[in-house]
């Protein structure tokens, strides 16, 4: 007699009266056994549906997929699945990669990671994921393909590293009570020495303007030394120098001011404390990254492909090419990675994927920086296919235990 029972991507066999010590049955797992029965189970990468054909004294077992066009699937930890499904769009063949996370069940921490060496560094995701017993990651921020510079806003543990872009643009959040969001709200970044107050216009970048730049310990370059600026060094909250530095002290961060004679009202000694104020949002932000554009609010589209050009360019809009989303759903997380420039997958313009993500029920989504970098990875393993192999980037953005 035979039984078959499928649990996901397994199936059980059980086979009785057999002894499974008389013999070995290839590519079957051994579960359990005694004399009257034997208990198998055989693993697939993809949910699977069974017949049993009876023909005489044999019998045969046929496993098909449950989903023809499901390539793979994972249960990556609990409430953490992924899976890649070949997608159809306007006559368009898509390999989408999926990152599922349920908010309520995934003991999970998510958070931006920063190439080794810090700002001014690329590093692959899988190398980042590795490095840190990441459950998975994706590609982050669009960056500054000269200097390797992440673009816009940037938070780390709380812990500002990149100022918001001179355009509006959106930004992927979880605040300090470990709720996720999709903002595309106005920020300014506040700096207090003492009892002046600064109104701060870079952090970690080369800047030829007469502004208040911050550079933090991340910094991997050496902060600029200019004859027309003034510095003040802070480290634990408090000011400790007003003379320049090579680098950032641990657990501080240098201020570079212009115009010269305006830090004599700053004293050594005095408290320090960066914040970043977003309009209409009294939340504390524990991290924060910048991409876009924004394709849905409130389970509908935003604004128009026009006013989007403005922030974007015509040709990361209108072209078909790789994307990276972020994507959310009621109690559930989603990482989007969608193949592109190849016969396999296409890649879709803005307007396509904006149709795409309608499609599968997403109240909330963004993208993230896309083309070349687009990038997923699984347990240090690159799942979806970039079109030059594996990129590195500067930024990434890890899901890890907690």
């Amino acid at each position: 007699m035979i039984k078959v029972q499928t649990k996901g991507s397994a199936a059980e066999i059980t086979l009785f009266p057999v002894d499974a010590s008389q013999g070995i049955i290839q590519d079957l797992t051994l579960k359990e056994s005694d004399t009257f029965f034997s208990l198998f189970q055989v693993e697939f990468n993809v949910p699977v549906a069974y017949r049993i054909d009876r023909a005489g004294s044999s019998v045969a077992v046929y496993f098909s997929h449950v989903d023809p066009y499901l390539e793979e699937i994972e249960t990556v930890a609990n409430g953490i699945q992924w899976y890649r499904k070949k997608e159809t769009l306007a006559g368009y063949t898509l390999r989408v990669s999926y990152l599922e996370i349920l908010l309520k069940v995934a003991e999970i921490e998510i958070s931006p990671e920063l190439a080794l060496g810090g700002i001014g560094y690329k590093e692959k995701v899988s190398a980042m994921a590795k490095r840190n017993t990441a459950y998975a990651g994706i590609n982050g921020c669009y960056f500054d393909t000269v200097t390797n510079f992440p673009i816009g806003i940037l938070i780390k543990d709380g812990k500002l590293l990149s100022e918001p872009y001179y355009y509006p643009r959106p930004y992927f959040v979880q605040t300090s009570d470990g709720k996720y969001a999709i903002l595309n709200l106005d920020q300014e970044i506040q700096l207090s020495l003492g009892a002046s107050l600064f109104l701060v216009k870079g952090v970690n970048k080369f800047s030829k303007n007469g502004d208040v730049i911050i550079y933090t310990e991340e910094f991997s370059q050496q902060i600029p030394r200019q004859g027309d600026r003034e510095y003040v060094v802070v480290e634990n909250n408090r000011v400790i120098s007003k003379e320049y530095a090579i680098r950032a002290p641990r657990n501080g961060y240098v201020v570079m001011l212009s115009p010269i004679g305006v830090s004599k009202y700053v004293k050594i000694g005095d408290s320090a404390e960066i914040r970043t104020i977003v309009s209409g949002y009294p939340y504390e932000i524990q991290f924060a990254i910048e991409g876009g554009p924004q394709i849905l609010e409130g389970g509908k589209l935003i604004s128009s492909v026009d006013t989007e050009k403005v922030r974007y360019g015509e040709r990361l809009l209108t072209a078909r090419t790789p994307r990276t989303v972020v994507a959310i759903a009621p109690n559930k997380l989603v990482f989007i990675v969608i193949d592109g420039y190849q016969s396999s997958s296409a890649g879709l313009t803005i307007e396509e994927l904006a149709s795409f993500l309608i499609s599968k029920g997403f109240t909330d989504a963004m993208c993230l920086d896309g083309g070349s970098s687009s990038t997923m990875v699984v347990k240090s393993r690159v799942v979806n296919n970039p079109p030059g192999g594996e990129p590195e980037i500067p930024v990434g953005l890890l899901v890890k235990p907690k």
